[in-house]
Parts: structure tokens; C-alpha cells; sequence
């Protein structure tokens, strides 16, 4: 099966771990899904979301930690997808269906 190319924010506070964990999470979906996938890795401070989006428009999903900050920066069309699952395990299942949900979109 083909699937279009996704562009992927993976967010945390930094970007400096987590986001790259966050990134190999979703990468490693992708191929298990043979899906073509482009992880950015970015920071939430600031208005670093703001002015991406600005430039290249909004990324087909987000993954990502604070959801709840996320969420908010983010118009309803945009999945986010909680990553904190990614790190703890709990959840984690739930967290990977989404992803590959939205992989197959």
C-alpha cells in the first residue's frame, strides 16, 4: 500500500530529547508501515510553532508534549497526537494506533 508523504511536528519544551524520541517513535511506525514520513523537530516556546506554520503551513499531524499547550496552538483539522504514552508506556498502544491512523490517512 502507498501513502502520501506526511510532514510531522514532533514538540516538546526544547527541543532537545524529547522531541527526537518523539521523532524515532513515529519514524519507526512509518516504516513498519512502509509509509513516507518527514519528522521536524521543534520547540514550543516562543513563536517558533507560529512562524513555521507561517512559512510552510500546517503539518498533517503533530505529536507532541504538553498536549494540552499543544492542542490549543493548533485549529481543530490538525490531529495531535498526546506523546507523553511514547515515554511512559502507559497508553502507549492508543498513542501508536493514532499514529499509524493518521500515517494511512
Amino acid at each position: 500500500m502507498s501513502f502520501k508523504k506526511k510532514r510531522v511536528l514532533c514538540l516538546c519544551a526544547t527541543s532537545l530529547g524529547t522531541s527526537g524520541y518523539f521523532a524515532e517513535a513515529v519514524k519507526t511506525i512509518a516504516k513498519e508501515l512502509k509509509a513516507d514520513v518527514e519528522t521536524i523537530k521543534m520547540q514550543t516556546s516562543g513563536r517558533v510553532i507560529e512562524n513555521y506554520v507561517e512559512r510552510m503551513g500546517y503539518p498533517d499531524f503533530v505529536v507532541g508534549s504538553p498536549y494540552a499547550s499543544i492542542r490549543k496552538r493548533f485549529p481543530p483539522e490538525v490531529p495531535v497526537v498526546d506523546g507523553i504514552p511514547f515515554l511512559t508506556g502507559i497508553g502507549k498502544e492508543k498513542a501508536i494506533k493514532e499514529v499509524k491512523e493518521q500515517l494511512q490517512k
